[in-house]
């Protein structure tokens, strides 16, 4: 006769030696517990969830198997199991299993949280939603529905949201790991930094060999300043977990933004590689071209990223043309004929266009550690792209002579973390508006045209017209206004990069922890001779920096 009793208390003795992080002593006294009675379901449950816990997926199935085999009308048991299949990778499954596990109980908190995590992991994120939500209206308090939530609504950039729910999640449980690591995430979003680096210390207190927890607290230690923290943070998740990209990647932008180049170039090049890349590498059959000896070779330069970088490091082809026998630059379509504008002996052809046969090739962004770059030897020389002459001439006398001409971009485009925290308010430009004789001119597209209807009072921005910008090729009337123009305002965008390749005067106002390239504290920038930067000095403050902005205006005699 099994011995009920005593197999119970075996089962309860295991889960305390797991608590306290005895796993063997723990898989003892769980096989001791089925030893007593084979057909003990938690005990299956129990010692699956071990396995699971000790990465030992084949062992965890085959107990959660058993368990719903004993208990084929639980949903908690078919939940369990599906828990498990999401842990060891079937994700499909998981939410096959899940589905049986809310037939049998369709108000079952932990059947609708396992199957969001199913779901995100297969990518079907507004699905995962409301499973999350579903097991939360079952049960507000479940802590694993409001932290997996936290995670979600932080990856659809919602950080607001995330906070709350993670925190939710820690006044039910204080020390959940997985909620600290998530409220850190969110927190760093929100650029609530000191709290943010307070959650990841009490998560590493918990966890101190965890490599993902090790890289969110050099991302909030970078966006806080403390640089050697930060590099201190990535090294250690490095050497956590080799095989895992983000912490280097990350690295490699702490280094770039203190103007090492050098070792933040060479670190940079981990964005293509790792289990799970940063970039997708392209599948070229040709090797990438990392400073090997080019004479009498053919290299395929081509664009990646966005406009603005891009616009940036195009300056580097001609170098690299220096060295080679033939070059071909690849640039995205819609920008062909402003990149047949830079200088040099190349070949251009659009993306999607058939490729040449060529030696090697190079992502534009990798042109700089190629060529063995550091910040001293940037070539930091404009003009280097330039508008068409009919353009300019047509835009010159649209835009007329009158007033001290400002264009001004407010916003890039939504939907991206690079881009949370550096688009300003419109109204936040006012102070220049205000100044005698300014005229504050839209170089704005797409994005962000709903703030002209909501101007401040005595707020004037003149716009374009729709057909700013409206074919022959992207950003070649950006390129002609910009000639018109006698400063350019914007914030962290494409027309900045564009400004500064076209040698226009460009004032550029930087968040609090900007892109790399912009460097740290300084006012000027090596990329561009003609930029000058305005930089916040409290996260997410625009009022003081356009405000310096303008009295430097003032200063400078502007308008009048």
């Amino acid at each position: 006769m099994p011995d009920l009793a005593e197999a119970a208390i075996q089962s309860d003795l295991g889960n305390g030696w797991r608590n306290q992080g005895d796993m063997a002593r723990a898989e003892h006294c769980y096989r001791l517990a089925l030893a007593l009675d084979p057909g003990f379901a938690i005990a299956h449950t129990n010692l699956g969830s071990l396995c699971v816990a000790l990465w030992q997926a084949e062992r965890a199935i085959a107990c959660l198997w058993r368990t719903v085999l004993l208990a084929p009308y639980s949903g908690q048991a078919w939940a369990d199991f599906a828990d498990v299949m999401t842990s060891c990778g079937d994700k499909s499954m998981a939410v096959a299993v899940c589905r049986v596990a809310l037939c049998l109980a369709p108000s079952d908190d932990r059947g609708w949280t396992a199957q969001g995590v199913a779901l995100n992991d297969l990518g079907q994120q507004q699905a995962a939603l409301i499973c999350y939500r579903r097991a939360l209206a079952a049960e507000p308090q479940h802590m694993h529905a409001h932290s997996n939530l936290g995670c979600l609504l932080t990856d659809l950039l919602r950080p607001e949201e995330a906070a709350r729910h993670c925190k939710a999640a820690l006044v039910v449980a204080p020390a959940m790991f997985a909620a600290l690591c998530n409220h850190g995430n969110a927190l760093t979003d929100l650029q609530d930094l000191p709290s943010a680096l307070s959650a990841w210390r009490r998560a590493m207190r918990l966890d101190p060999a965890d490599a993902v927890m090790w890289n969110g607290y050099g991302n909030s230690s970078r966006a806080a300043g403390l640089m050697d923290q930060a590099v201190h943070a990535f090294r250690t998740a490095r050497c956590l977990d080799p095989g895992y990209t983000d912490p280097g990647y990350n690295e490699s932008l702490t280094h770039l933004s203190r103007g090492d180049l050098a070792l933040g170039l060479r670190l940079y090049e981990g964005r293509y590689r790792g289990r799970r890349p940063i970039l997708a590498p392209r599948p070229f059959r040709r090797p990438q071209w990392t400073g090997q000896d080019l004479a009498g070779r053919h290299l395929l330069i081509h664009a990646e990223q966005g406009y603005g970088d891009s616009f940036q490091f195009c300056r580097f082809v001609a170098m690299a043309a220096a060295r080679a026998a033939r070059v071909t630059l690849e640039v995205p379509r819609p920008a062909l004929r402003l990149f047949s504008t830079l200088a040099g002996s190349h070949c251009l052809i659009a993306c999607g266009d058939p490729l040449p046969d060529f030696d090697y090739h190079c992502p534009m962004m990798s042109l700089p550690h190629a060529l063995g770059l550091d910040l001293a030897s940037l070539p930091a020389f404009a003009p280097y792209l330039a508008a068409e002459p009919e353009r300019v001439a047509y835009w010159r006398e649209r835009l007329g002579e009158d007033g001290f001409k400002i264009g001004i971009v407010w916003q890039g485009a939504p939907g991206s973390r690079i881009e949370m925290g550096r688009s300003a308010p419109l109204a936040a430009f006012a102070p220049l508006g205000r100044i005698p004789g300014v005229r504050l001119i839209s170089l704005q597209k797409r994005f962000g045209l709903d703030q002209l209807e909501q101007l401040p009072d005595g707020m004037r921005v003149e716009t374009l017209g729709e057909d700013f910008d409206e074919g022959g090729g992207a950003f070649l009337d950006s390129a002609a206004v910009l000639m018109s123009l006698d400063l350019v305002v914007t914030v962290d965008t494409a027309i900045g990069h564009l400004a500064g390749a076209l040698g226009r005067p460009v004032w550029t106002a930087l968040q609090k922890s900007p892109h790399w390239v912009w460097l740290l504290e300084r006012e000027d920038t090596p990329w561009y001779p003609s930029a000058r930067l305005f930089r916040q000095t409290k996260a997410g403050d625009w009022a003081e920096l356009f405000e310096h902005m303008a009295e430097t205006l003032r200063g400078q005699g502007a308008g009048g």
